[in-house]
């Protein structure tokens, strides 16, 4: 769904740099939770002493992870700039910290790892999914978009002659 959803994006907005960035992040991801699954991780693998497919497992979720909360960080950015995509906004900051929160939880807590990297998981997989559908019902796909620069940018001044 990551690389479908990031191919998507990119064609649809193919002039926005940032977009294609933020689009480039969610194929990585999608990419990554590929390989995540192809390498299978058993119960307690989060030791030193691991095997090479396990460890596989591992480099390739986290890079998941990783690449997940920059995309939805960027894609933070990134609909701003859109009028009929602006709600989707804090949603993708909230989404991120929320994220970053469970990780720093999953971090500091030895018994408790499996159920946070689990609500992690699922707070991305739900913003993934409202992002998906913000984006459809927008009706994005039907028009050409315009990028419009984002209002807290600063403006140039013209200099007049007296």
């Amino acid at each position: 769904l990551y690389v479908v959803a990031g191919v998507y994006a990119i064609a649809r907005f193919r002039r926005d740099p940032a977009a294609i960035l933020a689009s480039l992040l969610l194929v990585v991801a999608g990419l990554a939770r590929i390989g995540g699954g192809i390498y299978p991780c058993a119960a307690g693998c989060l030791r030193l002493d691991l095997p090479d497919h396990q460890r596989m497992h591992l480099w390739t979720m986290a890079a998941m992870d990783v690449s997940l909360i920059f995309a939805t960080a960027a894609w933070g950015v990134v609909v701003n700039r859109y009028a009929r995509l602006k709600w989707i906004s804090s949603l993708s900051f909230g989404a991120t910290s929320w994220t970053i929160v469970s990780m720093v939880m999953m971090a500091t807590s030895i018994p408790d790892q499996g159920l946070y990297q689990r609500y992690a998981s699922g707070i991305l997989g739900a913003w993934m999914l409202i992002w998906a559908v913000a984006l459809w019902r927008s009706r994005i796909w039907a028009e050409d978009l315009e990028w419009r620069k984002p209002e807290y940018a600063p403006r140039r001044r013209r200099f007049r002659r007296k």
